[in-house]
């Protein structure tokens, strides 16, 4: 029952019920694999708080995005990928170097 309520925090909170209920099944065990008797209970509860939680939202906050809904400020100009790719290529560099260090000989 512990996961059924984390999940549907998780869920509720971030409006991802989905991603709520596989952290609850992963956080709380170990191994990689995970418990299929927690995932069921886990996603019914994350769903229905998801559900609740977003009833209770004003409608025009209720399903606008983590980051806001205005998102059309943004500027989406092709030169400005440039100096990304340019960090890129930095920092392929650095990792790999990173890797070197560590690399027995």
């Amino acid at each position: 029952m512990i996961a059924a309520g984390m999940g549907a925090g998780i869920g509720a909170i971030f409006c991802a019920p989905l991603a709520g209920a596989v952290f609850a099944a992963e956080i709380l065990y170990s191994d990689a694999e995970l418990e299929a008797d927690v995932i069921v209970p886990a996603a019914t509860s994350s769903i229905v708080a998801y559900s609740l939680f977003s009833q209770v939202l004003p409608t025009s906050t209720r399903f606008m995005p983590l980051f806001g809904g205005e998102l059309d400020h943004l500027s989406t100009a092709l030169w400005e990928l440039f100096p990304y790719t340019i960090l890129a290529i930095i920092l392929v560099f650095a990792g790999w170097g990173y890797v070197r260090i560590f690399q027995p000989s």
